[in-house]
Order: structure tokens, then C-alpha cells, then sequence
């Protein structure tokens, strides 16, 4: 195995995040959605950087 096999790539981290932010916002947690929203987004904007 090697570290790029270990951890996710950014696009799969931020596809994550954003699933994870729309349970929250399901939830009623708007505070915890957009933490995971803007998570979400870094990722992307690392993923083509």
C-alpha cells in the first residue's frame, strides 16, 4: 500500500464532507452543515490547485 492508496484524495474528501454537511443541515444542525460546507469547499479548492 502505498500513502497516496492510505488517504483519500481531496475530490473524495470533499465529496465526504459535503454528504456529511447535508445530514447535518437534515439534522437542524445549520452551524455543524456549514463547517462541513466550507470544509468541503477547501478540499476542492485544493483539489485543482
Amino acid at each position: 500500500m502505498t500513502t497516496q492508496e492510505a488517504k483519500p484524495s481531496y475530490q473524495e474528501a470533499a465529496r465526504h464532507l459535503l454528504a456529511q454537511g447535508f445530514a447535518e443541515l437534515e439534522a437542524g444542525d445549520v452551524r455543524r452543515a456549514s463547517e462541513k460546507g466550507w470544509g468541503a469547499a477547501a478540499q476542492m479548492v485544493k483539489a485543482v490547485a
